[in-house]
């Protein structure tokens, strides 16, 4: 009795424990590295949007019903740009329960253990959730635990492997020339260059068949491969060994309620276990989405297909959530609303956010923000925008859908929503992009006021350095300045940031440096004559020659100006082991003991400086709303 009622007691509190296990998801912020590119953070909130988790991490792995996670933070030196990872232990209270050392690298928890490589002795070994070493550091390589067996490497044999239990103990002694992670009470091997299937007891079932490689088992059945002309093909066998469809597909994912995704001729399509096409190839992505649904994707667009392979929902959506009650989720330009599982869309895409679906024929969702525009004494309420940005020197960026415009002091539209991606700059200078017609992106350059200097003129963008940024036409690069003007026009093959005062450029494969002007500090080599009486004829004396005129001929430039000093190479030496050449900037180069080439960063600068302060946007958020299966608000 003492026995079943600690059972009983145990059963209870163990529901108990996973019935309060709290429902987390992830959000992110950006912030700026002292190199000044941005980064994103990410951190977990509750369903009530309470942060549980600060946004410290660069990567937080899920709990998957688990109390405690892996979770990474970045560490950036402060005196170098160096990026190293601390990996830690976290609850879902978002407590800090085990550090782990620098020379450890963990991967996710499985079935209670952590497979960890120790940096320094160049092996594996596995810890505890909470940092206890349970298996030693001696393994070369080693697989996560899996239905309670590891595959790892023999310490003395590092390529022959076998399996241990949880105590370390060799369940199945190494033997084999790779050995895979159990599924389905199987696991795939290599012994004698022939893949097995293999028992937790031992027994092998040869896998018939000349393949590259035999993919874990999922409802009872393999992927294969096998190389033909130096491209890989896909195939998949049963859990005895025997071929079902011969590799001839470019990709078949594992199966899942008896249907995979299949790529031929770069299209998607869907296979049953018979090998028979359910679904045609025709998607350019496919996945099983309920028991009763597919997932598709055409032009960037979702919809849902029926079992049958029949549109039941158009590619027309961004996003397409999970069915509740009947209806699903589904996001257009950037907003909700719902559909059935007829495919009709039955509340209109109009919600700025909704909270897990439909319950006792009701769901919780928002309407979009309101702004408000405060200069001086002035407010004006802006159009119903789904996001504004504060003003940007004399300008706010506003999106409508997924497209960015720009509002000026007066809370006008200066441009037309039309950009689907902005950078930011040093002195208000944003950069838009606008999609073109073949699919292809053009760069336009927004000053501080949200006038468009240049219209959908670049090919590629980069960020300002010392106050100029360099910009792609076609082919050829150019800069333009902190006003958005293009002070040097698109003209060299290839082109180095500014750094104190110089830039270095390239046409035809020959060096020059340039200043904020344009005008060339350092000469790029010109074809000239042919140099016949003033010229001796060995070559080493006529290269002297030309390069009294063109200091970097035949030299490439390996980085930008550090201070007085940039690195370069000759082309013309043939000693491998010569000393390291440093150019000054009248172009004299020295040989130094060593030169490490420097590569000039974009401007740092902090985005809130470039903030207006006498333009006060505000936001009020709209309220959380209840609606019923016809949209109607309760």
């Amino acid at each position: 009795m003492k026995i079943l009622r600690f059972l009983v007691l145990f059963c209870l509190y163990a529901n108990t424990v996973l019935a309060q296990q709290p429902v987390l998801s992830k959000y992110t912020v950006q912030k700026q590295g002292t190199d000044g590119q941005f980064f994103t953070l990410e951190g977990m909130v509750n369903s009530k949007g309470e942060i549980i988790i600060p946004a410290d991490y660069d990567y937080i792995w899920d709990f998957n019903q688990d109390s405690l996670t892996l979770a990474r933070k970045l560490v950036q030196s402060s005196t170098t740009e160096y990026i190293s990872f601390q990996y830690q232990i976290i609850s879902n209270s978002g407590l800090l329960y085990y550090e782990f050392p620098t020379e450890l690298i963990p991967e996710p928890i499985q079935e209670g253990l952590i497979r960890t490589y120790n940096e320094r002795s160049k092996k594996f070994g596995f810890l505890t959730k909470m940092g206890d070493t349970k298996i030693k550091f001696k393994y070369p390589a080693a697989r996560d635990f899996s239905e309670g067996l590891a595959a790892v490497a023999d310490p003395e044999k590092k390529n022959t492997y076998g399996y241990i239990n949880p105590k370390g103990q060799y369940s199945i002694q190494p033997q084999f020339e790779e050995a895979f992670s159990f599924s389905e009470s199987q696991a795939v091997v290599k012994l004698n260059n022939q893949f097995y299937f293999i028992s937790k007891e031992g027994k092998r079932t040869p896998i018939k068949g000349n393949y590259t490689q035999v993919f874990d088992l999922h409802e009872g059945y393999s992927i294969v491969t096998a190389t033909r002309n130096d491209s890989l093909f896909y195939g998949f066998i049963n859990k005895n060994g025997e071929e079902i469809i011969a590799p001839n597909y470019s990709f078949i994912d594992n199966f899942e309620s008896g249907t995979a995704v299949f790529i031929e001729n770069n299209e998607a399509g869907m296979l049953n276990t018979k090998g028979e096409v359910v679904i045609e190839p025709r998607y350019d992505e496919l996945y099983r989405f309920d028991q009763a649904h597919y997932l598709f994707q055409m032009n960037g667009l979702k919809g849902l297909l029926g079992i049958d392979g029949k549109i039941v929902l158009p590619a027309s959506y961004s996003a397409i959530d999970w069915f509740s009650e009947g209806l699903c989720a589904v996001n257009r330009s950037t907003k909700w609303g719902f559909a059935d599982i007829s495919g009709n869309e039955i509340i209109p895409c109009q919600f700025a956010e909704y909270k897990a679906g439909f319950k006792n024929g009701l769901a919780e969702v928002r309407l979009p923000d309101r702004w408000l525009l405060i200069h001086g004494n002035d407010t004006l309420r802006l159009p119903d925008y789904d996001e504004v940005l504060p003003f940007y020197g004399h300008a706010a960026a506003f999106r409508k859908d997924h497209l960015w415009g720009f509002l000026n002091q007066k809370g006008e539209e200066s441009i037309e929503p039309k950009y689907e991606e902005l950078v930011f700059n040093k002195g208000a200078v944003v950069f838009g992009r606008v999609s073109q017609a073949d699919g292809s992106s053009l760069w336009s350059v927004i000053d501080a006021y949200g006038r468009e200097v240049q219209n959908e003129r670049y090919n590629e963008v980069v960020r300002f350095s010392e106050g100029l940024a360099a910009v792609r036409s076609n082919d050829s690069w150019g800069f333009v300045n902190a006003l958005g003007a293009e002070i040097i026009p698109p003209k060299y093959d290839a082109v180095r940031n500014f750094s104190s005062g110089r830039a270095a450029v390239n046409t035809n494969g020959n060096w020059g440096f340039i200043n904020s002007q344009g005008r060339e500090e350092i000469s790029m080599f010109q074809k000239m004559p042919v140099f016949e009486e003033t010229i001796p004829t060995t070559f080493n004396d006529s290269l002297k020659a030309i390069r009294e005129s063109f200091p970097l001929y035949r030299y490439q430039v390996l980085g930008d100006f550090n201070s007085s000093c940039v690195c370069v190479e000759d082309e013309m030496a043939e000693n491998s082991n010569q000393k390291s050449l440093c150019m000054n900037k009248l172009g004299k180069v020295t040989p130094v003991d060593s030169c490490v080439p420097y590569t000039r960063k974009a401007d740092l600068f902090d985005p809130e400086s470039e903030l207006n302060p006498s333009l006060k946007l505000v936001r009020i958020p709209s309220k959380w709303l209840i609606i019923d299966k016809s949209g109607n608000v309760q």
